[in-house]
């Protein structure tokens, strides 16, 4: 029976496989303008070189461990948006981070206190809600 006769909810592929694909779409979304270049996301005073996953606040270096630096990115893809935990920890861990809701508690807990560390105000917001037992974070825009 074809999808659009009311079997919308079967994929002929694995999910796995979907995963991929989505990677695969958002990596040609957003291209580097050049073979080489350092491709930059930058929402108010932070910037984020996603090239050498390096994160500034005003002028101020914020270390980052190579996991940090994959939240950050996904983060400043959508600012002002939240992002779950539970989401953001499997589709950058893949469906074994379902149940690994403290591991996403210490991310969480580790950026809130580098990026919001030396700023005039926060940035990076937690947010506790009914989606699960990891927290979701936010970047606030001004």
């Amino acid at each position: 029976m074809p999808a659009h006769a009311g079997r919308c909810d079967h994929l002929p592929f694995a999910r796995v496989e979907l995963l991929a694909r989505l990677r695969a779409l958002l990596r040609r979304r957003w291209p580097l303008a050049e073979a080489g270049a350092d491709q930059l996301l930058e929402l108010d005073n932070l910037s984020f070189n996603c090239t050498r996953q390096e994160l500034w606040r005003g002028d101020q270096l914020i270390p980052l461990t190579s996991m940090e630096a994959q939240i950050v990115e996904r983060l400043l893809l959508h600012p002002g948006l939240v992002i779950w935990g539970d989401a953001l920890g499997e589709a950058l861990w893949g469906a074994e981070a379902r149940n690994r809701s403290d591991l996403m508690e210490v991310y969480a807990e580790s950026l809130l206190q580098k990026v919001n560390a030396g700023g005039s105000r926060p940035v990076l917001r937690r947010v506790d809600g009914s989606f699960g037992p990891a927290p979701g974070l936010v970047l606030e825009m001004r």
